[in-house]
């Protein structure tokens, strides 16, 4: 029941949520939420709302930059799941920077 209510709530918002790839572009109208920290190799890259099912719950997480999937915060440490899901929609997102001593995060 939980799941269904979450799924209306998702639809009602206009997302909607697509089978990811490792190694496939991220579409267009996927939902940005910040950034990875720079590195030498890559640089500054953008981060995606995704999802994946782990153990019995769904994560929400992140996606793109140099990850093979979706990664989540769990049991105080950064976990992966190859299979995810990436969220999209066709309204305007806001996204909202957060500042720290050594700027935007």
């Amino acid at each position: 029941a939980i799941a269904a209510a979450s799924e209306r709530l998702w639809k009602a918002l206009g997302v909607r949520w697509l089978a990811a790839t490792a190694g496939r572009p991220v579409p267009v109208s996927a939902i940005r939420c910040g950034w990875e920290a720079p590195s030498a190799v890559a640089g500054k890259l953008p981060l995606y709302l995704a999802r994946c099912h782990y153990q019995q719950g769904m994560m929400l997480g992140k996606s793109g930059g140099n990850f093979q999937g979706c990664n989540f915060g769990y049991g105080g440490r950064e976990a992966q799941e190859l299979d995810c899901v990436s969220c999209q929609s066709h309204m305007m997102v806001p996204t909202y920077q957060l500042m720290n001593k050594r700027g935007v995060i």
